[in-house]
């Protein structure tokens, strides 16, 4: 009896793992999908970060996932971060280029 309703408890807290895996991965591919975009505009950049960082919270409010899936879905949310500020920070660092005073102008 006891044993039935501890399987029945891991059985559900495996299930609830898995949907967590899908919300997970879901994020993960909109995240990806922004990262993508070619955004020229600094007002549409803004509004990817602000996305960016609505996403990034629903992933850690997410729940956990499949332990054997924990490290696969950490790396590939970081990864998928890590592009999106390095196109975040190179659109930006050439923003500076170009709209920055240059000595001469002093």
């Amino acid at each position: 009896m006891i044993n039935d309703k501890r399987q029945d408890y891991y059985g559900q807290l495996e299930e609830t793992f898995n949907d967590n895996l899908v919300i997970k991965n879901d994020i993960i591919d909109k995240i990806k999908a922004i990262s993508e975009k070619t955004s020229l505009v600094h007002k549409e950049w803004q509004a990817n970060i602000k996305e960016i960082e609505a996403l990034r919270d629903a992933f850690f409010k997410a729940g956990k996932v499949p332990s054997k899936q924990n490290e696969k879905t950490w790396t590939a949310f970081k990864d998928a971060v890590r592009i999106f500020n390095k196109n975040k920070n190179t659109y930006y660092k050439t923003c500076l280029l170009y709209t920055s005073p240059s000595p001469r102008d002093s």
